[in-house]
């Protein structure tokens, strides 16, 4: 532990006039023993990879039916209980995804169902305890992110298009509405996050050739971004 200074050159307000001021920190604990600095207390293990060798990164987490999952490396982990010391253990049901990746995979909630993402173009769901599979895109290799927006699901297919499907799971083929093609652009247009808010999806993209990146808004429908 070491004193903070009070000497106005760290800027954040304290709760104690024995404390200097923070401009900013990271996993610092200022309350316990005030005006002194110290590491906070790290989280307790819920489960690692001695547990589990098949246990990779762990990248999503969402819970349905009771239950918590998350996709961690090539495989999927669930919880019994939605209570945080539930511990994760790897799914092993029927049907349940083995390909995939913690770089490309992706994971969220729609219409009742938990949607997977795997560096394939199959994607899959499960309702808590039972899986299946649809084709969905054509691209591999790169990040299928998800986005639930209004009465439909959004992924990423490939780097510079966005595919939908509805509560049917009938996949809107790139062209139609409920699609988004940046691929004519693809150097300069590489899609590396998708946000929905209530009547809009913002996407967020950055040029490949080094130049600037931007933020389009789209309806969700149109064959065209609504604005850059």
């Amino acid at each position: 532990m070491i004193i903070i200074p009070n000497n106005k050159k760290w800027i954040q307000t304290n709760n104690s006039e024995v404390l200097g001021n923070i401009w900013a920190s990271f996993n610092v604990d200022l309350s316990d023993n005030m005006g002194r600095l110290r590491i906070g207390s790290r989280l307790i293990v819920n489960t690692d990879d001695t547990d589990d060798a098949d246990l990779g990164l762990p990248v999503a987490f969402r819970a349905i039916d009771g239950k918590k999952f998350a996709i961690a490396g090539a495989k999927v982990f669930k919880s019994s209980t939605a209570l945080p010391q539930g511990n994760f253990t790897e799914d092993i049901t029927s049907g349940v995804p083995t390909n995939l990746n913690s770089d490309y995979s992706d994971m969220s909630s729609f219409n009742g169902y938990l949607y997977i993402s795997a560096n394939s173009t199959s994607v899959y769901k499960t309702d808590g305890s039972t899986w299946a599979t649809f084709t969905a895109g054509s691209s591999t290799g790169s990040p299928r992110m998800f986005v639930q927006f209004a009465d439909r699901m959004y992924m990423t297919d490939g780097s510079s298009k966005i595919i939908s499907w509805n509560t049917s799971d009938s996949v809107a083929s790139i062209g139609s509405a409920y699609t988004l093609d940046f691929s004519s652009n693809a150097n300069e247009r590489r899609i590396v996050f998708m946000r929905a808010s209530a009547s809009r999806i913002w996407i967020g993209t950055v040029n490949r050739n080094g130049g600037k990146g931007a933020i389009y808004e789209w309806d969700g429908i149109s064959t065209q971004a609504t604005k850059l």
